[in-house]
């Protein structure tokens, strides 16, 4: 008599995938990751607008104490560079915009009038920008658009206004170059602001001399030493001399013989740099009382040919003094230029920002 176990006369089989069915699977898998992508992207999105919202929440917080302790309002300067001592996190983590691929020391542009504002709160003080100054003035609608940056969803860019409230906002909802009532209701003070060095709280002392260093003299704060008095033959500005007698819009300077430009300089980033100097006329360029270039090219073939100094190490947050001369080998009867660039491994060949420079 042979054993009988429940089941046993059965084999148990396990029906494998057919290709056609994983090819439906894998299909299907496709389909929900593309359709969850859009939504981790905006998920992602919305955490670095808010970190972006935060960063400005945050400086408007810095602001307020600037001025609880300095009984007045910041420059511009100090806006970008000058409240670490008032924040309460990494200061340098609040001057970055996650979204902002292209850092270079901070991701906000703002109002070069900013210590003129007294209790108007919807005046914005702080946005994203790609330039470290967004004047509402005296250049066009097409360059201040090409000077801040939409990068948030739907091509919004963060404000932070005087009241210290942050908004989104398109490029036309705040361009002031828009209308005079966007520009008077949202950028300018009702006090007067003329934008230059001394109001925006950075730059170098520039002395202009009738002679060769001698004779009458003026002085002012320009933000630049990229031909800060322009050439406009050459594509610039024109150059502006604050001399009795010069020429503003010609191509002789008039009453201008040389001049010097002196400021304290911070170095934002370490690393080996080296200077460009670019001329019509004679040159000099001192760091630290040091030589570095001296450029003599004799007349206009200079302007945009730049001479490269020796390579120099610096270290980051290095200060050191920096001095540039300019003559004029005929006074009176030919314009004037003078250009200083600088590059590092880190930085493109560049002017030297308004905000590294101090006058003294």
């Amino acid at each position: 008599m042979s054993n009988f176990v429940l089941g046993s006369s059965h084999s148990s089989t396990r029906r494998a995938f057919t290709l056609p069915e994983m090819l439906a699977v894998i299909a299907l898998i496709v389909i929900v990751i593309a359709l969850l992508l859009p939504a981790f992207g905006k998920s992602k999105d919305a955490a670095w607008d808010a970190e972006c919202r935060n960063n400005l929440h945050q400086t408007g917080l810095a602001i307020k104490a600037f001025k609880a302790d300095q009984n007045g309002s910041p420059n511009a300067s100090e806006v970008v560079h000058g409240l670490d001592h008032y924040y309460t996190g990494n200061s340098s983590a609040m001057r970055r915009c996650p979204v902002d691929k292209d850092f270079d020391g901070t991701s906000y542009g703002v109002n070069p009038c900013v210590s003129k504002l007294l209790g108007e709160s919807a005046k914005v003080v702080l946005l994203d920008a790609h330039e470290t100054f967004v004047f509402f003035e005296g250049t066009s609608s097409q360059e201040w658009i090409d000077s801040v940056a939409p990068r948030h969803w739907n091509k919004n860019m963060n404000v932070l206004y005087y009241g210290g409230h942050v908004e989104s906002a398109l490029p036309e909802d705040i361009n002031p170059y828009q209308s005079e009532s966007m520009l008077t209701s949202r950028w300018k003070p009702t006090q007067p602001c003329d934008i230059t060095g001394e109001q925006l709280g950075c730059g170098c002392r520039g002395t202009y001399y009738s002679g060769w260093w001698g004779g009458e003299t003026s002085t002012r704060i320009d933000t630049s030493l990229h031909m800060p008095f322009g050439g406009a033959f050459f594509g610039f500005d024109y150059w502006n001399i604050p001399l009795e007698g010069s020429n503003t819009s010609g191509w002789d300077t008039g009453t201008f013989g040389s001049g010097t430009w002196s400021a304290t300089l911070t170095v934002p980033d370490g690393g080996t740099y080296t200077f460009h100097l670019a001329c019509d006329n004679e040159a000099w360029l001192y760091v630290d009382g040091v030589q570095m270039i001296h450029r003599n090219t004799g007349g206009v073939a200079g302007v945009t040919t730049y001479q490269q100094s020796a390579p120099v190490t610096f270290t980051k947050g290095q200060v050191v003094d920096i001095e540039v001369r300019l003559r004029e080998l005929t006074p009176g009867s030919s314009p004037s230029h003078v250009s200083i660039k600088w590059e590092s491994q880190n930085t493109p060949l560049e002017s030297i920002p308004c905000v590294a420079m101090q006058p003294n």
